[in-house]
Parts: structure tokens; C-alpha cells; sequence
């Protein structure tokens, strides 16, 4: 590994124990320029119980640090590991992470292109569960299911002598 790629290794690695801290300004001094402009740094991230740095590659004009990242306590329904391709780019010297590039690597596209899948992908499930909904509310009306139960009479009460109701009768 030459210089450049261990200085590029050494940001991933206090990034990665600055997050572990929850350290979220020392997170920030490991981010390039657009990453913190982009707003696209929550300074949410899941304690990782491990992760693994990969040895760093050059590709497409960018410098790639795989490193394999495994959560503590992953968020329920996400993966407790993954492979993520940090992107980091040469600022003023120092090695910093493009963290739009890398979700760009990660989820294999653009942002852009990402959020429109996951709108189509949301659209295409919700009607599903509007026509499911109307399906059971359609069955159920058809049913007795929802048919309201007619009421038992009640016996009347007994009046007594001189109530007004008794008066009236006589």
C-alpha cells in the first residue's frame, strides 16, 4: 500500500471510531466539502460491533476504501452487515470522504435515480394495499359480518298508578 492509500485508509478509520463514539464532529472533519454542503450528513449512524478495512483501489478517477461494517444492534428490518465503497477525494492536502459518491457507489446510481425508484417502489405498494383494503371492506360489506344485529325488545317497565304515562291511558 503506498502513502497515499494508507493516509486515505487512516480517514475511513477515524471516521469509522469517531462514529462509534458518536463523536459527529470528528465525523465532519473526515468529510469533503460538498458531503457536509450536500446535507446529505445526518450524524446518524448504527455502533458497528466490527468493521474491516479493504485494501484501496483507484477506479473510474476515484479512490475506493471497501470496508466491510458490521452493526452492534442494527436497526430492525436493516442488515447487521454490509459492504460499504467509501469514495475519498484529495481536499487541501488531506484525504476526505465524498459521501454522496459513496451512497451513489453504494446504491449503484445517482441519489436521484435512487429516490425515484424508491417513490415508484412505494406508489406500486400502496396501491396494492388500497386494492387489498377495498377487496376485504367490498367482501365484508357483502358479508353479515357488518350488518348491524337488530335490537331484542325490552320488556316495558311498569308504571306505576298516577305516573304521567298511566294518566294519559286512563
Amino acid at each position: 500500500m503506498n502513502n497515499a492509500h494508507a493516509a486515505a485508509t487512516q480517514t475511513i478509520l477515524r471516521f469509522l471510531e469517531a462514529s462509534n463514539r458518536k463523536d459527529i464532529e470528528g465525523m465532519k472533519r473526515c468529510l469533503s466539502k460538498e458531503s457536509l454542503e450536500s446535507g446529505s450528513f445526518h450524524g446518524e449512524s448504527p455502533e458497528l460491533a466490527r468493521y474491516q478495512i479493504g485494501e484501496p483501489l483507484e477506479e473510474e478517477g476515484v479512490l475506493l476504501v471497501p470496508a466491510s461494517l458490521v452493526a452492534k444492534n442494527p436497526p430492525p428490518g436493516q442488515p447487521a452487515s454490509m459492504l460499504m465503497p467509501f469514495v475519498v477525494v484529495q481536499e487541501a492536502g488531506e484525504w476526505k470522504i465524498d459521501l454522496p459518491k459513496t451512497m451513489e457507489r453504494m446504491f449503484g446510481g445517482s441519489l436521484e435515480k435512487l429516490a425515484e425508484q424508491m417513490a415508484g417502489a412505494m406508489r406500486t405498494a400502496m396501491e396494492g394495499v388500497s386494492s387489498a383494503l377495498a377487496d376485504g371492506l367490498g367482501k365484508a360489506l357483502n358479508s353479515n359480518e357488518l350488518k348491524p344485529t337488530p335490537k331484542k325488545p325490552t320488556a316495558a317497565k311498569p308504571q306505576r298508578p298516577g305516573s304521567p304515562t298511566n294518566k294519559r291511558r286512563q
